[in-house]
């Protein structure tokens, strides 16, 4: 994604009061505090440990940003449909959603990415592994 697409997608979008927690999407994949919790099972050098951390650091921002305002523009769509507003006003929103969305599932397939090449293939299984365990869990 281009960083200027991005870097307009993360600016903060007003929450007008309709907004849920529910409308936060759920990600599709999320391992970096399960990578962090799991440290010690997965065996994480000290090399790897700084890799992850600063991989955070690089994109932790972004990510709430994106999170944040998919919540907001839910709740500014849900007003607008509310009070009956004409496409030219809905259609931009569910654009925008979309787009907000879209860098949003882009992060987090970059995440897994970085973590398939700081890994060793070994680590990575595992990972996974225990991924899937937690996720069948709920």
């Amino acid at each position: 994604m281009p960083a200027t697409t991005l870097t307009s997608l993360i600016q903060p979008v007003e929450d007008k009061g309709l907004s849920v927690d529910a409308d936060s999407s759920f990600p599709i994949i999320e391992l970096m505090p399960f990578i962090m919790t799991h440290e010690k099972q997965l065996e994480l050098t000290p090399p790897q440990v700084e890799a992850f951390a600063t991989y955070r650091k690089a994109v932790m921002k972004q990510r709430m940003a994106l999170q944040a305002n998919e919540k907001a523009l839910r709740g500014q769509l849900r007003i607008a449909l509310i009070e009956g507003a004409d496409d030219d006003i809905t259609t931009p929103l569910m654009r925008r959603i979309s787009d907000t969305e879209m860098a949003h599932m882009e992060l987090r397939r970059n995440c897994i990415k970085n973590a398939r090449g700081v890994l060793t293939p070994e680590q990575f299984e595992k990972l996974i592994s225990l991924y899937k365990t937690k996720l069948n869990a709920k």
